[in-house]
């Protein structure tokens, strides 16, 4: 499962019934989406750093 599909997972399991705390998904969905916008600007430099070698 990679980040993305991650993010997604939890946003579904907000919308049903869970024994996870809410709270917990809140959190958790924070930290993916922290995780998601670093492999984005990882991606970002990692292509700026091929164009220039």
């Amino acid at each position: 499962m990679n980040i993305k599909e991650a993010m997604e997972y939890v946003m579904y399991l907000k919308n049903y019934p869970v024994n996870y705390k809410r709270e917990k998904l809140d959190d958790l969905l924070e930290l993916l989406q922290r995780l998601r916008k670093c492999e984005i600007m990882n991606t970002e430099l990692n292509s700026k750093n091929v164009q220039n070698n």
